[in-house]
């Protein structure tokens, strides 16, 4: 993970989902705004769009679809220590692209135990533990939001629980350089040189 830690370890948890990322239409925004606006969840849960807008016309036409909307916003990006604050104090983390690479949104949001809602074909490697996967059907991404709607608290602190131990495991300083070392000690002895 690329950034200072600062782990807030907020107790309290908020009604909202949020996403990180470019407001771009490769990243499915206005499917994640319809199907939030789809679950129904009522005023008391938040949608909150935290993005570089890297296209003026989708984030236009976005604007217009939430304009009614008052539990759905559009607000500039966040880094640091803000970022991990909010990271740290949402329900969840959504993240529907057509398509990723391994998102560091993902590996950021299990880092401080935040679940993830994500398209099933977004690659994940030892992360699934950590998300709520599903198709970019309407109805399906629909359902799901519901479905994370309706964990106990309880039930989202032992989530919270599991995806940190999961996510810092694989992500620490400690298991990374083994595993460049372990990498770094094969090309050696292949090429010779060990």
């Amino acid at each position: 993970i690329p950034f200072e830690i600062f782990d807030a370890n907020v107790k309290n948890k908020l009604k909202q989902i949020i996403y990180f990322g470019r407001i771009h239409p490769h990243k499915n925004i206005e499917l994640l705004i319809e199907g939030f606006i789809n679950a129904k969840l009522g005023t008391e849960w938040k949608l909150k769009i935290y993005g570089i807008r890297d296209d003026e016309k989708y984030f236009d036409r976005l604007q217009k679809i939430i304009k009614n909307y008052d539990n759905i916003n559009i607000y500039e990006p966040v880094f640091g220590k803000e970022r991990q604050n909010i990271m740290s104090s949402s329900w969840a983390n959504i993240l529907v692209s057509k398509s990723e690479v391994l998102s560091l949104s993902i590996l950021e949001s299990s880092y401080f135990g935040l679940p993830s809602i994500t398209n099933k074909s977004i690659e994940l490697n030892e992360f699934k533990e950590c998300v709520v996967l599903t198709s970019l059907n309407i109805n399906e991404l629909t359902n799901k939001i519901q479905d994370i709607s309706r964990w106990s608290f309880e039930d989202r602190l032992e989530r919270e629980k599991k995806i940190k131990s999961i996510a810092r495991a694989k992500i620490s300083i400690l298991t990374t350089s083994q595993s460049y070392l372990s990498f770094y000690n094969e090309i050696t002895d292949y090429v010779g040189l060990g």
